[in-house]
Parts: structure tokens; sequence; C-alpha cells
């Protein structure tokens, strides 16, 4: 079955993630982490790769970057230098992560905010540490020394005051956010009908519904974003569309 083609950002800005294949810990020690973020710091200068946070987890890996045409380049050469790294310490063989790496497309200042937020929060959110005592974050490098990151562009939507701008943004980013955003289930297990549901109503501004009484362009079109996804399988798309699997699958 050929690939899907990704959703293109109009802003050239993504919310990436890579898991382990099963769930399985991608780093084990201090030495794996260092590794990866050097394998980042040096793919991302040859792909002139702009990136704006990041969040190493024992099992994924959360990305906000801003690709020149280059992403795939990119995320293929540091996730088979570092499977080759990783198996060769452990004495493993076979697949370190699980399929491609996913990726959002971060279309607006207020949702990229929410997105770094959300990477920054991911340590509260496992109960492992509070947002700046997380090592493996690019959290503190808006605040002490930037190594990988652009903090310049992020600042700047904070205040023109970099004092100022970096108060603020300690602030926002430790603010928890009650709400759940959808956009950002991606990493989780795979979901129910309603969250799926409730996910693409709110990505894609629409009524589910509503894609039924569509013109056959519009709802191809539709249903082609909604595939193009790499979330929810043809199956769970039709149950929830009630159109036909076979209309989705040849699309």
């Amino acid at each position: 079955m050929p690939r899907i083609k990704r959703i293109k950002s109009l802003t050239n800005t993504y919310h990436v993630m890579i898991r382990g294949v099963n769930k399985r810990k991608i780093f084990e020690d201090k030495q794996d982490r260092e590794k990866f973020l050097q394998l980042l710091k040096y793919y991302q200068k040859k792909y002139e790769i702009e990136i704006y946070g990041y969040c190493l987890m024992d099992n994924h890996v959360h990305l906000l970057l801003k690709d020149n045409d280059n992403l795939n380049r990119f995320m293929q050469c540091i996730q088979a230098v570092y499977a080759l790294y990783f198996n060769k310490k452990y004495k493993r063989i076979g697949h370190l992560f699980q399929d491609r790496y996913k990726s959002i497309p971060v279309e607006n200042q207020k949702y990229m905010l929410e997105c770094l937020r959300y990477i920054h929060q991911n340590p509260v959110k496992a109960n492992i540490t509070s947002v700046d005592n997380f090592n493996w974050s690019s959290y503190n490098e808006y605040i002490n020394n930037a190594k990988i990151v652009n903090i310049k562009f992020i600042l700047s939507l904070f205040s023109d005051n970099k004092k100022m701008a970096i108060y603020k943004y300690k602030k926002y980013m430790k603010t928890l956010n009650k709400k759940v955003d959808l956009k950002n289930i991606i990493i989780e297990d795979n979901l129910s009908d309603k969250e799926a549901r409730k996910f693409m109503e709110s990505f894609y501004n629409i009524k589910i519904e509503d894609i039924k009484k569509m013109n056959k362009i519009d709802r191809n079109d539709i249903l082609f974003k909604i595939v193009s996804l790499n979330i929810f399988s043809i199956r769970q798309i039709s149950r929830i569309t009630e159109i036909d699997r076979n209309v989705i699958r040849r699309l």
C-alpha cells in the first residue's frame, strides 16, 4: 500500500513526534539522550531546520520545528543513525521506532505557543517532575544558554524586552492547560471513535454529519486530508463518517 502524502503546513511549522516500537524505551540513560541531542544539533544545521522546542521522554520525542523542505531527510537521518547507535550499544536488532514520524501542521502563533507549552509540560503530565526541573527539554534553553533552539522568535511573541519576555515565557509555560488540546493526543494510544470524531471536527472546523452533504469534490478533499494525518484507520474513518470504506480506500 503506497504511503499517504503528509499535509503541508502553510507556515512550514510542525509538531513532530516519534515513539519507540511497541512503546519500548528509546532512551535508557543520560548518554542516550545526549547522543540524540547531538544528532538533533548536527542535522539541524545540515538541513537548515529551525527548532523551537523539544522534549525527550523515555519512549517518545516531541519536536516543534520549521521545515525548509528537508523534513523527511532530517527525520530519516536522525532516526536511522540513532537506531544504529542504540542497537549496537544494547546488542539488539530490529526496528527501534514505531512507523514513520508523525507531523501536525502548526498554522498560527497562538497554537504554536500552546504546542510548545504542551511539549514542555510532558514531564508534568507523566508525573516525573516540574517543567523547569526536567533536564531533557528545551524549556531552560530559553532562560539560560540556547544550544539547539532558536529562542528569538518565541520570546518575541511575549515581549520586545528580553527580560520581560523571559518572565512572561516562564509564567506561560508553567501554567497548566486544563483543556485537553485534541491536536496533541497523537502520541497516545489509539483514539476512541468519540475522541477521533472530536479531533476531526476540531482540527478541520467541520461537523462530521456535514461531510456526507458536501459535493463529491469537497467531500473527497476533506476525507483525503483526514486519511493523510495517518492517525486513524480507514475502518474507523468509515464508522465515524458513515461513508463506505471502499470510497475512502480509493482516495
